[in-house]
């Protein structure tokens, strides 16, 4: 397999003594401290990293991803822009290596944003738990109510509901009291 990437790299001119394979590493903190080593991470795609490209912009070094056409395969994008990295994402794959390439030329440019980086990372979205959890509880309510009104529109009569809850209220009930007590449930 690493016979293979090489060749890759071979191809579009980036000198394979450029490229360093790693093993597992036992401790986290070794782990992380192989980041000094990099300039630039190579997102993979469709699937990118998300875990590895955190590690890797935290850590100060960028993240080259690709733009996809589904959820998964959009992360790495969603993660450099909101990390306000956005001239790291490619639209397609001819852009993501002539920008790996770019890159790779050009290690001052590297180097300067990578002095940064962590520091910009740390005020940017992709940190500020407190704005985003707001926002998302905020989506989820406004959700919430568009799904409650559109059951509710969709109901012909909600009266012929209230005789079955009635008739039900007890065994209602005991269910609710097993979900909210029972560990299986939790």
């Amino acid at each position: 397999a690493q016979y293979k990437i090489l060749e890759k790299f071979q191809f579009n001119k980036v000198d394979k003594k450029r490229i360093i394979f790693e093993g597992h590493k036992k401790d986290k903190k070794d782990h992380l401290k192989n980041y000094n080593l990099v300039d630039l991470s190579l997102d993979t795609f469709p699937y990118p990293g998300v875990t590895t490209s955190f590690e890797s912009i935290w850590m100060g070094v960028p993240v080259l991803t690709k733009k996809g056409n589904n959820f998964v395969s959009r992360c790495g994008a969603s993660i450099m822009e909101n990390a306000g990295l956005t001239e790291f994402i490619a639209n397609d794959e001819e852009d993501y290596f002539s920008k790996a390439i770019s890159f790779a030329n050009d290690i001052d440019k590297l180097d300067t944003i990578r002095k940064n980086l962590r520091e910009k990372t740390k005020n940017s979205p992709l940190f500020d738990a407190e704005t985003f959890g707001n926002d998302f509880s905020k989506l989820v309510k406004e959700e919430l109510t568009v799904f409650i009104r559109v059951k509710i529109d969709n109901l012909k009569d909600i009266s012929l509901l209230i005789p079955e809850i009635v008739r039900n209220k007890d065994k209602i009930l005991n269910e609710m009291t097993n979900i909210t007590t029972d560990k299986k449930y939790l």
